[in-house]
């Protein structure tokens, strides 16, 4: 499964707050401060993923970072060999989407 696919994507509210990023792509912090950060949530990564379509930025994932309204919270499962990478700026999220965590099975 590549890095693309298993990124979870959430855009969530709490307390007036929705994790976003603003037009040039840097991920605005609940204070209103910015930073910039890969989709791979690797707080010291120069940008890992292939350039970007519409931006060129090596910062962004499946989609581009500018004016995005969604933020990846975790890359990776927990039953993944190497442990997830959580978004380092927002509440830790234990659930799981992956499907070897499904009921049906």
């Amino acid at each position: 499964m590549s890095r693309t696919n298993r990124i979870l994507f959430s855009a969530r509210t709490a307390l007036g707050y929705t994790p976003h990023h603003e037009e040039n792509g840097n991920f605005v912090k609940a204070n209103g401060t910015t930073v910039k950060l890969c989709d791979c949530l690797r707080i010291s990564c120069p940008g890992c993923h292939v350039p970007c379509r519409q931006c060129g930025s090596r910062m962004c994932g499946p989609a581009c970072q500018k004016g995005r309204d969604f933020v990846p919270l975790v890359v990776g499962c927990k039953c993944d060999p190497t442990p997830p990478i959580y978004h380092p700026f927002l509440e830790k999220e234990e659930k799981c989407d992956c499907p070897c965590h499904s009921s049906d099975l």
